[in-house]
């Protein structure tokens, strides 16, 4: 399998090794079902999504911390389907890079990733990759589903976006003072959830 590809988003028509997507719903809704009902009724503050992008780490830069008790977890999950794991170390978003510095992100209205790939979703992808270990990347690739078949290459095609606006965010700290600049129009745009 190539490490320059797994991501669903793309920058510029790039894939990246790995995609983390990190899933939130409002809590004004009882359940995730209840606020993906309302987000087909057009509620676009019921279902928001984090992505990260990942980079195999081929110039000698470290992992990202959290994947080290993931990939001890995944090691003991073996090939038994439906299976949970414990990890024995207490996981953050932060760890995983699934919040990161504001920097540089992008922010648009979009779909669930998985069927029935529901038009619902705020998404915010970071544009700065973290990095992941290639023996890591090489446990997510081992997995399979409940019908034997691996996860490699499970991201979806480049997906039409005639009708959406996609908007690049870069913040700028000048004179102790951070300030944005919002680019609504983006050179490159591919993929359903991509830039």
């Amino acid at each position: 399998m190539k490490d320059n590809v797994g991501s669903e988003h793309t920058i510029n028509g790039k894939r990246y090794s790995a995609e983390g997507h990190f899933v939130h719903f409002n809590t004004e809704y009882a359940s995730f079902a209840d606020a993906l009902g309302a987000g087909k009724k057009g509620d676009w503050k019921a279902i928001a999504v984090i992505g990260t992008l990942y980079a195999v780490n081929t110039k000698g830069a470290e992992s990202t911390p959290g994947f080290r008790p993931v990939s001890e977890g995944l090691k003991k999950l073996g090939t038994n389907c439906g299976k949970l794991i414990e990890v024995e170390t207490p996981i953050s978003l932060f760890d995983l890079g699934g919040v990161q510095s504001t920097k540089f992100f992008f922010r648009y209205n979009g779909s669930l990733t998985t069927p029935p790939c529901t038009e619902a979703v705020v998404w915010t992808v970071f544009g700065i990759p973290k990095y992941i270990a290639l023996p890591e990347l090489e446990l997510f690739r081992q997995l399979k589903t409940c019908q034997g078949d691996t996860l490699g290459n499970n991201y979806r095609s480049i997906q039409p976006t005639p009708d959406k606006t996609i908007t690049e965010v870069k913040t700028l700290s000048l004179e102790g003072r951070l300030q944005s600049r919002i680019y609504s129009k983006i050179t490159h745009v591919t993929s359903e959830s991509t830039m």
